[in-house]
């Protein structure tokens, strides 16, 4: 809850729903009476996410996005969980324990990663002489495959586009459908990215406008398919001088590094699921269109290699996720419309 202006985090302390909202209340109606002077730990916390948003501390790489928040979250659990006073009271104990409360290995891998920057943050500006994690593996993460039900087809593709008369939802489709990009790639796309003459788009990193960078911090080239090719030399959204190509008007330039934002510049996620919703299209979500544009490249015969290159992930990683997709060859011969 927020309280003189400033955001409050309590444990209820019970897994009972109606418990649970009779303490909510309580703390809601007396809030004085719950809000403790900060510790250590949280003096630490907030330093760590003031350097991370910074990007000062050398070997530590700045917060992007909503990774701060998320940080914050999963460190005031951590510490919830283990009763730490500070960095350097915590063993390595306490943290296998607290992973071994999250049966999801992704869940476990992603926390994990929370911690260690936290850490490694407080090695490098002297509050620990090691960091506890050090001796402790990384969870291991199998990618699930895809299924059937996860991959749009071509021909809901083109319904989806014809079911809408938004260009910026249209955008969104091409791009997630036809080229691969996840949701906050396509929102933070700049009109310098695409290039018509070769038919290609390339995501640099960091990007030198505002200092954004892709999930796999690595840059890549995508092809551009000829349906989106037509849509952008149709909007001319690339020649009127915006910074980004979706929405330049929504949120100002230094958002990326705000952590008080919300996870994206816009987000189109209501819109996108209501088409969806009106084309009778189901299992999915908006990350379903890099699935679709993963699993219809390797049942057009395109490598797992060249596919990993375009989706900026491991080639083992889609090999386990899209490989049952692989057709014989000759089997299909082509992926998207020409236009």
């Amino acid at each position: 809850m927020t309280h003189d202006k400033k955001p409050h985090f309590f444990s209820l302390g019970t897994s009972d729903g109606n418990e649970a909202v009779a303490k909510a209340l309580e703390i809601r109606s007396n809030p004085e009476d719950f809000i403790t002077t900060p510790g250590k730990w949280e003096s630490e916390v907030t330093d760590f996410l003031q350097d991370k948003r910074a990007g000062t501390v050398k070997g530590l790489r700045r917060h992007k996005g909503a990774s701060g928040k998320h940080s914050e979250d999963v460190l005031r659990w951590f510490h919830e969980h283990c009763g730490v006073d500070s960095a350097n009271s915590v063993k390595d104990h306490h943290i296998t324990a607290w992973l071994k409360e999250f049966a999801n290995a992704n869940t476990q891998k992603t926390y994990y990663a929370r911690l260690i920057a936290f850490f490694n943050w407080a090695r490098l500006t002297g509050r620990i002489r090691k960091n506890p994690m050090e001796d402790i593996p990384q969870p291991e993460v199998h990618p699930n495959k895809v299924s059937k039900k996860e991959v749009i087809v071509s021909s809901k593709i083109s319904q989806l586009l014809r079911e809408t008369s938004r260009d910026d939802i249209k955008f969104v489709v091409l791009m997630g459908c036809e080229a691969g990009f996840r949701k906050g790639e396509i929102i933070m796309s700049k009109p310098e990215w695409f290039t018509l003459e070769t038919d290609s788009i390339h995501v640099p990193c960091p990007d030198p406008t505002d200092g954004w960078e892709p999930k796999n911090r690595k840059e890549r080239t995508v092809p551009m398919s000829p349906r989106l090719k037509k849509f952008l030399l149709e909007t001319k959204w690339l020649e009127d001088g915006r910074k980004y190509v979706l929405h330049p008007e929504a949120r100002e330039e230094d958002w990326v590094f705000d952590q008080s934002s919300s996870d994206y510049r816009w987000d189109p996620k209501r819109p996108l699921l209501a088409l969806f919703k009106k084309c009778k299209i189901t299992h999915v979500t908006t990350h379903t269109m890099r699935h679709s544009f993963a699993s219809h490249a390797l049942m057009s015969g395109k490598s797992i290699w060249k596919v990993a290159e375009w989706l900026g992930d491991k080639p083992e990683t889609v090999k386990a996720t899209y490989s049952h997709f692989i057709p014989k060859k000759g089997e299909l011969d082509g992926v998207f419309p020409e236009g």
